[in-house]
């Protein structure tokens, strides 16, 4: 199930943000790959309730190997960035209401 909605929002971001997946899940880190990077671990982490193992591991399925506290930097600092940027707080409200989390 988890699963499942790791896709739902990672289809949903790739959409909102204009990438692809592969261009989502590269290393670059030109701040157009990484916002919507730190945007996919966020919902995960905040509003489906996966762990960073979890989310650790369907970044994994998709080739993006990624070390734990990444994934808690990542979160951290899109948390910040929702305080300030009004604009990206609706978008991922937006997304995070259009995948249903049973």
């Amino acid at each position: 199930m988890k699963k499942k909605i790791f896709e739902s929002y990672l289809k949903e971001v790739c959409r909102q943000s204009g990438l692809s997946e592969e261009e989502l899940l590269t290393k670059n880190k030109q701040t157009k790959y990484t916002r919507p990077r730190q945007m996919l671990i966020y919902l995960c982490l905040r509003h489906s309730n996966m762990s960073v193992k979890e989310v650790v591991e369907h970044l994994a399925d998709h080739g993006f190997s990624i070390p734990h506290s990444t994934i808690n930097y990542s979160r951290s600092k899109f948390e910040h960035l929702l305080t300030e940027d009004s604009t990206l707080y609706v978008i991922t409200k937006q997304i995070a209401n259009s995948v249903i989390v049973e």
